[in-house]
């Protein structure tokens, strides 16, 4: 939080809550999505100012500039805590001050952030004992002769296979293993997830 707020209080020169407005926070973030993306990591550049960056910024790639969604947030938000703090204590915060509100947002599901399975990692995944052997139905992970093919062995090896999704392949129905088709496939189907009710009958009088 420290950093977070050295690098706002260097941006905007200002050093005191009550004069902090909006147009500062927008400086602040506009700032750091023009850094470079390694700006201070060379000890010699510890001290260099911070609008020595910005300009050096301009002569580099596209993708060498701005610092990541996660970075840009966090110190947002360490903002917003003091800012938060400071009304609660009862300082003369600018009305309308919400560093929050400029936030990034995801361009993409976080799903797509992770990297996809490399072939080494699916070898090493599917060396477990849920497809290699195990002890038991309630010891899965232990080694053993016993190979139990049920949800936890099929669904990975299917979304494996397909690159489906989750919900998808774990609500299949056996129906919806197509296998008499010239090309054998799998219909997946939406479902609408009903509630069910149950009644509970008065025992009789009579």
């Amino acid at each position: 939080m420290r950093q977070s707020i050295a690098l706002f209080c260097e941006i905007t020169g200002k050093e005191r809550i009550e004069e902090v407005v909006q147009g500062d926070v927008s400086r602040f973030f506009d700032t750091m999505r023009s850094l470079p993306i390694n700006y201070r990591k060379s000890p010699k550049q510890k001290h260099l100012p911070i609008f020595y960056f910005v300009e050096a910024a301009k002569t580099l790639p596209e993708d060498q500039v701005g610092l990541a969604r996660g970075t840009v947030n966090r110190n947002l938000d360490n903002l917003s805590r003091v800012v938060e703090l400071a009304r609660a204590r009862g300082h003369k915060v600018a009305a309308g001050l919400n560093p929050s509100a400029l936030r990034m947002k995801r361009k993409k599901r976080a799903r797509a952030d992770r990297p996809p399975f490399a072939f080494h990692d699916l070898q090493r995944l599917f060396a477990h004992t849920i497809w290699s052997g195990c002890k038991s139905v309630a010891r899965r992970n232990l080694p053993g002769t016993a190979v139990i093919k049920d949800g936890l062995y099929w669904v990975p090896l299917i979304l494996a296979y397909t690159g489906a999704r989750l919900e998808e392949i774990a609500g299949l129905l056996t129906a919806e293993a197509i296998t008499e088709h010239v090309i054998p496939h799998l219909r997946c189907e939406r479902r609408t997830q009903m509630k069910q009710t149950s009644t509970t009958a008065s025992p009789s009088s009579s």
